[in-house]
């Protein structure tokens, strides 16, 4: 894999791309009559990138911009980051900035997603399918721990100057902006200028913070870490939740340990993963999509065939 060198920015590089993403953005409103008149006719057409489930090709799409994806820890956010990238290298080139993950971790997330497999795939996988495949289309940035946040800015930047037409950064807790407000708001608001001057997409990996009722429903907006200024500037905020308590009943279950009437009522209702989507400002979808977990590899059906095609 070709190895791509991030640059530092500057708040001067920064002010230059956000002027230059704003270049020929003004104009009177008749210039636009061609798109104006199509949609009032035909309705907004869904445009961006798919994601890994067919359930949701018809109503939700990453756009250009900057997505949220945000989760408790221990609730697989990164590891969906991680599956979606995978589908979408299919067609593009992605890139990868995990701040909290070893390469030869993700490696071998990519070996379970590849193969849907329910345990460690044998190194063969790893030497016949997934470095062949990733090569000059699955770039990584080789950083652990935190980033400074230009730094990070610089990454992205580069990711999208080699092609990468969707990048995620995992986690902007890791890019030093978490203690204030105003450095998170540039720093979004900087992610959104990439986004826009690369027409590309920008998945930001965030936490949420832990209540009582974590175990019971999927985090919302107001839980999202920090100021509401991220949600605010993001094109979509998505938050994911793990079905703890079915996991538990499952497990014990599987143990052979007997489950009562109201546990087996539980398991068979609640659903074992969810994907919420609680902003939307390209479509009218908004809600909560149901996934089923196979390993590392979450499908939105219970059939959970492996449906990877190198």
């Amino acid at each position: 894999m070709n190895k791509i060198e991030p640059k530092d920015f500057s708040k001067r590089d920064l002010q230059l791309a956000m002027s230059e993403a704003s270049e020929n953005s003004i104009s009177d409103l008749n210039t636009h009559k061609e798109k104006i008149l199509k949609y009032y006719e035909h309705g907004r057409t869904l445009r961006g990138l798919t994601l890994p489930w067919p359930s949701t090709h018809s109503s939700l799409r990453l756009s250009k911009g900057l997505s949220v994806l945000a989760g408790i820890n221990g609730h697989y956010k990164s590891t969906i980051a991680s599956q979606i990238l995978l589908h979408t290298s299919k067609s593009f080139k992605v890139g990868l900035i995990s701040l909290e993950m070893e390469i030869p971790d993700l490696a071998e997330v990519l070996a379970w997603q590849m193969t849907s497999s329910t345990e460690k795939p044998p190194k063969e996988v790893m030497i016949d399918k997934v470095l062949p495949f990733t090569e000059n289309r699955f770039y990584v940035f080789d950083h652990i721990g935190s980033l400074e946040p230009m730094k990070a800015l610089g990454a992205v930047d580069a990711m999208a100057k080699e092609g990468c037409k969707l990048i995620v950064l995992d986690s902007m807790m890791m890019t030093r902006v978490s203690d204030d407000q105003e450095k998170e708001r540039e720093f979004t608001q900087a992610l959104v200028t990439l986004a826009r001057l690369h027409e590309v997409h920008i998945m930001l990996v965030h936490h949420s913070i832990k209540l009582a009722t974590s175990d019971d429903a999927p985090p919302q907006r107001s839980h999202f870490r920090g100021s509401g200024a991220i949600v605010d500037v993001a094109t979509l905020a998505i938050t994911v939740w793990h079905n703890k308590r079915r996991a538990f009943l499952e497990s014990k279950e599987e143990s052979g340990m007997k489950l009562d009437a109201r546990e087996k009522a539980f398991v068979k209702k609640a659903p074992p993963m969810l994907f919420v989507v609680i902003k939307n400002r390209h479509s009218a979808f908004e809600g909560p999509i149901t996934l089923y977990r196979k390993g590392l590899t979450f499908h939105d059906t219970d059939k959970l065939e492996c449906d990877f095609e190198s």
